[in-house]
């Protein structure tokens, strides 16, 4: 595991939590005491013993839970206690047309804060689990999505109440596809606000892997907050707080105008809207120079990997999650939760 030293981020027993979202699950509320961190030390005053890192997966644009419940079975299966932000596709409504993406962060920081407090044995009964989202809860986060994800009516967290907790030992690697990875860098930065809030998330975020994530984009919907986070957090940008940066490509079609194949004019559509040109290589939807496009990051690209996690073993397409795939990025993971060194990719086949 990567234990990282608490004055690495804040003075020691000084991590405020008590602004994270506690968001209801259908048929019940968690129980995250006062939404702080999970302390190091039990009630007994006993050292927790230290478990490895938690990885939280985070679903790409318009993207379910459910659609990534096979990469988390992988990954589970190699060792790694694994949660997945419970996302609907209606949940992304309120974020289109470029506007704020604070209902999600809002519930990918929900997702870490479960996984600080929770105890590793209650996770799987309900990882995957749907948050209880009712009709008036999308109006509002429709109306203003800039007011953040709905909380329950219930709720003992206090926006203005000042709380502090020790200090988890617990990390979380974050695992990122396609629009999450950029929206993850927003959560982990803590220096400028994102519609009223900073997340501060790299204080307890060992790793950040990107799947197929427009790190850079000229799309004109997405430029409010690509600008946002390139701009305020450009690049590997908490990695002075010992966050690990990994962008992971995938080279599977060069794009075609020519009406030749729907699936080579659907990618030449997509490149052109991220960089400007639609004959360039990448996974069907993101070019490869713009999934790499972090600077001082770690880059994998891997050839024959396409973007959707729908195609998964279809045809023997493959995707960023499917088991061939993954176990090409996955020893990175390996590398991080065991303190050995970082080790280098290069471009492979699947």
């Amino acid at each position: 595991m990567v234990a990282i030293a608490a004055h690495q981020f804040l003075p020691a027993c000084q991590v405020r939590r008590a602004d994270a979202p506690l968001l209801r699950r259908a048929g019940a509320y968690p129980a995250y005491p006062h939404g702080g961190l999970a302390t190091a030390v039990s009630s007994k005053g006993e050292l927790r013993p230290e478990n490895g890192p938690v990885v939280v997966i985070v679903p790409g644009w318009l993207s379910e839970s459910s659609q990534y419940r096979p990469m988390a079975s992988y990954l589970r299966s190699k060792g790694l206690t694994t949660l997945i932000v419970p996302l609907k596709w209606l949940n992304w409504i309120p974020s289109l047309g470029g506007r704020s993406v604070r209902p999600i962060l809002d519930r990918i920081d929900a997702t870490i804060n479960r996984a600080l407090n929770e105890e590793e044995e209650t996770f799987y009964e309900s990882a995957d689990e749907v948050l209880a989202y009712t009709f008036s809860d999308f109006f509002k986060e429709f109306i203003n999505p800039k007011n953040g994800a709905q909380l329950p009516q219930d709720s003992s967290i206090k926006t203005n109440e000042t709380t502090f907790f020790n200090i988890s030992a617990k990390r979380v690697i974050l695992i990122a596809h396609s629009a999450g990875g950029w929206i993850c860098r927003i959560l982990l930065g803590g220096k400028v606000p994102y519609d009223g809030r900073v997340y501060a998330a790299s204080r307890y975020v060992t790793a950040l892997v990107t799947l197929g994530t427009p790190h850079v984009c000229t799309d004109k919907l997405t430029k409010r907050n690509m600008d946002f986070v390139n701009e305020n957090y450009p690049g590997a940008a908490e990695a002075e707080l010992g966050v690990h940066y990994i962008c992971v490509a995938g080279k599977f079609v060069q794009g075609d105008s020519q009406y030749g194949g729907l699936w080579k004019d659907f990618a030449w559509q997509s490149y052109e809207l991220c960089c400007g040109r639609g004959d360039v290589w990448g996974d069907g939807v993101i070019p490869v120079d713009c999934a790499i496009g972090l600077e001082g990051a770690q880059h994998v690209i891997l050839e024959g990997v396409e973007h959707f996690p729908s195609v998964r073993d279809k045809e023997n397409r493959k995707w960023y999650g499917s088991p061939q795939v993954a176990d090409k990025w996955f020893p990175l993971l390996a590398s991080l939760t065991s303190q050995e060194k970082d080790i280098g990719l290069e471009s492979s086949a699947i």
